[in-house]
């Protein structure tokens, strides 16, 4: 396995948004295979079923990315 990457989770009601955006979906969606087995050996912690659009940089570009949905937003450190 490669280095893994903390994974991102996001809430139902944000998820339900990007979907109705076309910015996020279930894996199923996606054609290519081999996508969801590298993203399983990269994010052990994915639940691997659904995928988002995330703005990972300053130049405003948005990468594919595994995603968790999560009931509700947990509390972060501050």
């Amino acid at each position: 396995m490669s280095n893994p990457v903390p994974m991102q989770s996001i809430t139902r009601a944000e998820y339900q948004q990007l979907l109705e955006r076309g910015y996020a979906g279930p894996v199923s969606a996606l054609t290519e295979d081999q996508v969801e087995t590298d993203w399983r050996d990269r994010f052990p912690d994915w639940r691997g079923r659904n995928w988002v659009y995330l703005d990972t940089d300053d130049a405003g570009v948005l990468r594919l990315a595994p995603v968790n949905v999560t009931r509700q937003r947990r509390a972060s450190a501050a």
